[in-house]
């Protein structure tokens, strides 16, 4: 496995993991922009830009499109957060250069036909709808909207149905010529392509058409509000998202969070899982999932409930982040918890598509060269000392936030994670 930087003089960066030993290969363009960067005008207009490039050019529908990259079994898609959007294939390495030449193609000459646009807004409408029919989905958007406020962090990736309904082809050319410059994309190889191969095909499809200068993003750090809200509605099960305060995106403590993680609840076997869905039974599911941003990041902690039991799992939950805090984490699951990294990591290398986003997000987020040996020896270099100061850092409940999706309860969320 090779890992190689290509910068070029306008600004882009390519980043190849090359791996000969498979006949597959994934492909990346990344652009550092997301809802963190839009304001309440135009919310939403990264999701609807990624939509819209799918919808067809001047010389192809998007049915040839679609019809062009599936007839040789490519998996194409793209998707959007917080703070990038990345659109990629994954194919057999015989069509590598035919794919990118399309994905090149969609992405610089897409055509944004008013028909197209009011198609695809319907679309996105009904997916906005969607969510409204998932109460997972409402939690994360409202923890989101409770930890953030006003702060950009706050709003839905999404947007809201009215900016759908305004959106139009200059709404995205004028975003695209804004944020879709060279500095602020990555293109992101993995799989059988030689760096040479990876060069050409730069050079011939891509660099001399991407937009050259550099993007200024908002730069206020978001101030982390530390309160809770309640969204009401008779679905049959509830949510709550509990959330604190923890590190940005590659913090020098990255790997004693995951170790955290994966201990409290990333898994079957974690402390959450065990605890208070498999011997109180008061849980569908439990788990853990730290978001990691470029200012700031939370960790939160996810429950699926009948709304009967709120207070109880609330309570229970608490005291067992504070009995974790207290007396810190055993050898045997230390272990295990470096144990299950490893083996994620290591599998995680063995996906082309896998390889693509870590290269890719870290370059774009971090301007780092993915080095799997380090990831690996952050890992193992980890000590128990380390992840139990981070515990102490992180669960500190006069910092704590919630999130509650479900039918009507009158329970006092903070005041019972407090006391």
């Amino acid at each position: 496995m090779m890992i190689k930087l290509m910068e070029y003089d306008n600004g882009l960066r390519v980043v190849l993991n090359q791996n000969n030993n498979i006949r597959s290969v994934c492909v990346g363009i990344w652009v550092g922009v997301g809802s963190a960067f839009e304001d309440k005008i135009n919310n939403g207009i990264s999701h609807f830009t990624e939509h819209m490039l799918f919808k067809g050019t001047d010389k192809l529908s998007a049915f040839d499109v679609a019809d062009r990259l599936e007839s040789v079994g490519v998996v194409v898609n793209a998707f959007t957060g917080k703070e990038n959007t990345c659109y990629y294939f994954k194919c057999v390495d015989d069509y590598t250069e035919h794919c990118f030449e399309l994905l090149s193609h969609i992405y610089f000459d897409s055509a944004y036909k008013k028909e197209d646009l009011d198609k695809e807004r319907n679309v996105i409408i009904e997916e906005i709808n969607m969510v409204e029919d998932s109460p997972e989905d409402i939690a994360y958007d409202l923890i989101s909207k409770v930890n953030f406020g006003e702060h950009p962090l706050g709003q839905t990736i999404l947007g809201s149905i009215d900016n759908v309904k305004r959106f139009d082809g200059d709404t995205i050319r004028n975003f695209i010529n804004v944020h879709y410059k060279s500095t602020n994309v990555v293109l992101s190889f993995a799989g059988n392509i030689t760096h040479k191969d990876v060069d050409r095909l730069v050079r011939k499809y891509f660099l001399d058409r991407v937009f050259v200068g550099s993007v200024q993003h908002n730069t206020i750090k978001p101030q982390y509000r530390n309160t809770a809200e309640s969204y009401f509605k008779e679905f049959e099960q509830s949510n709550i998202i509990v959330s604190f305060p923890s590190i940005k995106f590659n913090d020098e403590q990255s790997h004693a969070l995951s170790l955290l993680n994966a201990i409290l609840g990333g898994g079957m076997s974690s402390r959450l899982f065990q605890n208070i869905r498999e011997q109180a039974g008061l849980a569908y599911s439990v788990y853990t999932t730290p978001s990691a941003y470029l200012d700031c990041g939370v960790f939160n902690v996810v429950c699926n409930i009948t709304h009967t039991n709120t207070n109880r799992v609330l309570g229970m939950l608490k005291s067992e982040l504070v009995s974790f805090v207290k007396n810190g984490v055993s050898d045997s699951e230390f272990e295990r918890a470096k144990a299950q990294l490893k083996s994620a990591f290591v599998f995680g290398q063995e996906s082309v598509q896998s390889c693509m986003i870590a290269t890719g997000k870290l370059m774009l987020s971090a301007n780092e060269l993915f080095d799997y040996n380090k990831r690996i020896q952050g890992i193992e270099q980890v000590t128990k000392s380390q992840l139990n100061k981070l515990a102490q850092q992180i669960f500190d409940f006069n910092q704590v936030s919630c999130a509650y999706v479900g039918k009507p309860i009158e329970v006092d969320l903070l005041k019972v994670l407090r006391e």
